[in-house]
């Protein structure tokens, strides 16, 4: 069902937006609070390897995000 892949594209830009907010000092908080809330959603939805993997890409993409902040 489509619908529940966007749905779960709009909780992931949700949680990434909220962990960069509460933790905007700390990258490592960031990078944890992610895994935190997103591993168990995508472990259920696309099973423990692909939700590792998807979670490292965001994470990259959050990095390369926070890097264009700095600069």
């Amino acid at each position: 069902d489509h619908q529940l892949y966007i749905d779960q594209a709009l909780n992931i830009d949700r949680t990434v937006d909220d962990a960069v907010a509460e933790h905007s000092l700390n990258p490592q908080n960031i990078e944890a609070e992610i895994r935190k809330k997103l591993l168990p959603v995508l472990f259920n939805l696309i099973g423990m390897d692909k939700a590792k993997e998807v979670i490292e890409q965001i994470i990259q993409i959050t990095r390369l995000g926070l890097a264009k902040q700095d600069s």
